[in-house]
């Protein structure tokens, strides 16, 4: 039981080094998509342009979240 219990196998290490890579890259799909659609509606409620501030932000947060996918794949490719 103690064999078990105490050992940490290689297949750990794997399994978090993988949901690391997972949070990372989730992080920027979401947080650039997020920040344009507050932007976006802040710009709707100020110039009362009712659709095209949102759609303008979810735009700028896709091509940012793009970038940001691109140089941390990048950066993560280096490190293996």
């Amino acid at each position: 039981m103690d064999k078990i219990n105490n050992k940490h196998t290689p297949h750990d290490n794997s399994i978090k080094h993988g949901l690391f890579i997972f949070f990372r890259l989730n992080t920027w799909i979401l947080a650039p998509l997020l920040i344009g659609i507050v932007i976006g509606k802040v710009i709707d409620n100020s110039f009362y342009s009712e659709p095209w501030g949102v759609l303008g932000g979810v735009i700028f947060g896709f091509v940012i979240s793009l970038m940001g996918l691109i140089i941390e794949s990048r950066r993560i490719n280096k490190k293996k």
